[in-house]
């Protein structure tokens, strides 16, 4: 009897000692390196409605370490938000919350899917929504949906820190 115990205890030891280094070796990846950057609309819907290539045509977002930021064409900010992401979650969940002066704080509940380090792919619900759980925008749903690309000639690009809405070089 005492020698099954003893085997028990050996067997539940090394049975932790092998899973245990896997899982500490195991790499958090930190996303907002990732999506850090400077990113064009490559298609988009909004609320069920494709966007026109007028309205993708020279509009930006730009993203930092817990920021995310969309510009027009004449670089006026449009969008403003700190986000923040739950990779545990497949599909991907991102939280943002507006950050806007003059605006009252609100919370947009998204899901993101990145495509190699050069695209993702962006659904995000109005504020006061549901968080999507598919990459889609159904007409007449409160739902954004971005197919994003990084725009390598914008990569100097930076949001503005004094929050004067504009896009700086």
């Amino acid at each position: 009897m005492k020698d099954l115990l003893e085997i028990g205890v050996i067997v539940a030891g090394l049975t932790l000692t092998a899973f245990t280094p896997l899982a500490a070796k195991e790499p958090t990846k930190d996303w907002s390196k990732t999506l850090s950057g400077v990113w064009e609309i490559k298609e988009g819907v909004t609320m069920g409605r494709p966007m026109t290539e007028q309205e993708k045509d020279g509009a930006t977002i730009v993203v930092d370490k817990d920021a995310i930021v969309t510009y027009d064409a004449e670089k006026n900010e449009l969008y403003r938000a700190k986000y923040s992401i739950d990779a545990s979650e497949q599909p991907m969940q991102i939280n943002m919350v507006t950050d806007m002066k003059g605006q009252e704080r609100s919370i947009a509940l998204g899901i993101l899917k990145m495509n190699g380090d050069d695209r993702w792919s962006l659904a995000y619900a109005l504020p006061g929504n549901d968080r999507p759980t598919k990459f889609q925008s159904p007409e007449g749903s409160k739902v954004m949906y971005f197919k994003l690309r990084r725009d390598e000639s914008k990569q100097g690009l930076t949001p503005s820190v004094d929050g004067a809405g504009q896009l700086s070089d």
